[in-house]
């Protein structure tokens, strides 16, 4: 039994909490692994850590599980841009502490990978770099021996407690990350007066919610926004389980678009890599099928499709695109071009519930990484959902509200 076997079995739900999970892995030099907050395993019953108890708790290895959480939490190794990258011309090549390259964290000076309590002897030249002073030996993410790793930095600290904010939320039931306000600007001025309006909220939020809650998905207007949470294929998928229906369920997560990703779903999933051709789709082509929370009257539909083959064939990309309705009258959307670095977007015209969509394609390398439902405007669902309040203060304090004016819709305020 594999480690992915050994999860499907358990099926420990993972929205809430972290799971860790102890089985030896198929690499027996391998003391832990984590699963990053970006891939779309990260909330389900396949994310969590597995630390390989042959190692855990001996000698050197006493702070795996330490290291592993920093991985969940988004850190890399302060070794990625000297030890692993694959040229001297790879992006994230790190001459210098940054905030773009290496582990992409200011404070933390580049480093090869060392297993030593000190800087590393000057030795072979490294990209233009023969030696390296003050480095994060000990740094919990580094692969110093446990004697001496004993931290996190300020920029590291700051990276995780964004991943718990933007990904983690339903691990705290308790509390829920503020929205990020935007100052008011000036408007009119009068003699007596000045009128003042603002932005909705950095984040993106229009109304208080709870994380995972209808609100949460509903916009300014009373747009429900959602993304796929189902998925299925007739196709088969790969024992690795990349291409898989699944990576087509939530946003977007694919990062070099126009490229092929493992964080997508494809038609050529449960190929054989050794095998010489391909199995061709059948007539209607292959098919994905993505089912939402809430079946809504739709106004729009956005598909990324980040990579295809060359139109060598003339047809487009997508054969054909199948809203499924309530009603069971489905709406067939027709064949549609598109561009792996652009998101097709389709204005919809149906007066019927859709609760799911498929799709018909004859490439079998197109690879489909999220889609996007958007409701009508007024949604019955965001309707019992309260906007946002916001406190409004002054300098000096208005004199009928000290401590600031609490406001709610619209976003504007006459100051006489």
């Amino acid at each position: 039994m594999d480690v992915k076997e050994l999860k499907d079995l358990l099926h420990l739900d993972g929205s809430t909490h972290l799971n860790v999970f102890f089985a030896n892995s198929s690499d027996e030099d391998l003391a832990g692994v984590a699963t990053w907050p970006w891939d779309k395993e990260a909330l389900t019953h396949l994310g969590g850590i597995v630390l390989n108890p042959s190692f855990y708790g001996t000698f050197g290895h006493t702070h795996t599980m330490i290291h592993e959480i920093g991985h969940s939490l988004g850190l890399y190794h302060v070794f990625r841009g000297i030890s692993e990258v694959e040229s001297c011309n790879d992006a994230c090549l790190e001459t210098e502490p940054s905030l773009e390259t290496g582990d992409l964290c200011a404070d933390t000076n580049p480093t090869p990978k060392y297993k030593y309590c000190r800087d590393p002897e000057p030795g072979n030249d490294t990209c233009g770099q023969r030696s390296f002073k003050h480095t994060p030996y000990r740094n919990y993410m580094s692969y110093a021996d446990d004697a001496c790793t004993d931290s996190f930095t300020l920029n590291q600290v700051a990276r995780m407690h964004c991943y718990l904010d933007l990904i983690y939320q339903s691990w705290r039931p308790g509390s829920k990350p503020a929205p990020v306000p935007l100052p008011p600007r000036l408007m009119e001025q009068g003699q007596t007066s000045l009128t003042l309006e603002w932005f909705p909220a950095i984040t993106g939020h229009y109304f208080d919610r709870e994380v995972g809650s209808v609100c949460d998905r509903c916009t300014e207007g009373g747009v429900l926004m959602q993304y796929a949470t189902n998925s299925s294929s007739p196709r088969p998928c790969a024992p690795s389980g990349h291409w898989s229906p699944r990576e087509a369920e939530g946003p977007p997560d694919v990062e070099q678009v126009c490229e092929p990703s493992v964080r997508t779903w494809s038609p050529n999933a449960g190929l054989d890599s050794g095998s010489v051709g391909s199995a061709s789709c059948p007539l209607q082509g292959c098919m994905l099928q993505l089912d939402f929370s809430y079946p809504l009257m739709p106004d729009s539909l956005t598909v990324w499709v980040t990579f295809f083959s060359p139109e060598e064939n003339g047809l487009a990309a997508i054969h054909n695109i199948l809203l499924l309705t309530m009603s069971g009258n489905n709406v067939s959307l027709g064949p549609q071009s598109v561009f792996c670095d652009t998101p097709l977007t389709l204005k919809l015209e149906v007066d019927e519930e859709v609760y799911g969509v498929q799709f018909f394609t004859m490439d079998q390398h197109l690879e489909i990484d999220a889609t996007l439902m958007a409701s009508k405007p007024g949604n019955m669902l965001c309707q019992a959902c309260q906007p946002l309040q916001y406190r409004l203060t002054r300098d000096p304090p208005f004199s009928h509200a000290p401590h600031g004016v609490v406001l709610m819709e619209p976003r504007r305020y006459i100051d006489r």
